[in-house]
């Protein structure tokens, strides 16, 4: 199974609530510039599990304007910034054996990093920036999950690569 865990959009800091804390612009931008680059390369998400955060859920409203993706999704609390990874690992692994071919999780930091360390736990540091995406091979039979590649919307830009043409740079190897 796949797995595609990607950090929200850029939000805005001052706001009483963290869970109300809206999308920038750029934050906005950058998540779809990510689905066009996934959309191009066709990357198919059959599951969203998501976080009830509304930077999360704007993050995705953002994504499904270029990527198409299932209807129903699951909005998880296990997924919010203090969340316990091993459930999600856990919920994972049923997703597996119920046939599920690829996931796209949307949450936040330290969630994200913590849940990439419980399922892959040789990976290097990795530091997630707003919008980020990795993605993960997940196989709990033969007890290896490896993480497959990362991409950014600075790499995007850094590299320019065009989000629209299929051909361009498509693994980041780690």
């Amino acid at each position: 199974m796949k797995i595609f865990i990607m950090r929200h959009g850029e939000s805005v800091l001052e706001v009483t609530y963290d869970f109300f804390r809206p999308l920038t612009p750029r934050g906005y931008y950058e998540s779809r510039q990510i689905a066009k680059w996934m959309h191009n390369r066709s990357i198919v998400i059959e599951k969203v599990l998501i976080s009830p955060y509304l930077r999360a859920q704007q993050t995705l409203n953002a994504i499904k304007k270029d990527l198409p993706l299932p209807h129903k999704v699951d909005i998880l609390l296990e997924l919010i910034p203090e969340g316990i990874p091993s459930k999600i690992k856990n919920y994972l692994h049923f997703l597996e054996t119920h046939m599920v071919k690829s996931v796209m999780i949307i949450s936040h930091l330290p969630m994200i990093k913590n849940l990439l360390y419980t399922l892959c736990p040789q990976t290097k540091k990795i530091i997630f920036t707003t919008s980020e995406i990795i993605c993960i091979n997940f196989n709990t039979r033969q007890l290896l999950n490896e993480l497959q590649w990362q991409m950014s919307p600075q790499t995007i830009h850094k590299h320019h690569l065009n989000v629209n043409q299929p051909n361009t740079i498509n693994k980041i190897t780690l």
